[in-house]
C-alpha cells in the first residue's frame, strides 16, 4: 500500500510538472491548501490501473498539453495549469 501511495506521488509530481502546473507557485500561495489538493490528488492516482501506462507516457515525453484522457487527476491538474 504504502509503496503504491509513494508511486503516486512521484507520477502526479511528474505529470503535475509535464503539464505546466507551476506546483512550487500553489504551495507558496497557501501552502496548507497545496498540501491538501496534492494529498488528494496522489490518493486519486493511487486508484488508478494505468500507473504502467501513465509511467511510460511520461518517461517518453518532455512535455505534455495535457494528461492523457485515462487520468483521473485529468480536470483538476487541467484547472491548476490554468491558474
Amino acid at each position: 500500500m504504502f509503496s503504491k501511495v509513494g508511486k503516486s506521488a512521484d507520477l502526479s509530481q511528474q505529470m503535475a510538472d509535464k503539464v505546466g502546473v507551476d506546483v512550487s507557485g500553489i504551495i507558496d500561495q497557501d501552502p496548507e491548501a497545496a498540501g491538501k489538493v496534492f494529498r488528494s490528488i496522489t490518493l486519486r492516482c493511487s486508484k488508478c490501473c494505468q500507473q504502467t501506462d501513465c509511467l511510460d507516457l511520461l518517461s517518453n515525453n518532455e512535455r505534455l498539453d495535457a494528461p492523457p484522457d485515462y487520468c483521473l487527476n485529468k480536470q483538476i491538474l487541467g484547472t491548476m495549469k490554468d491558474k
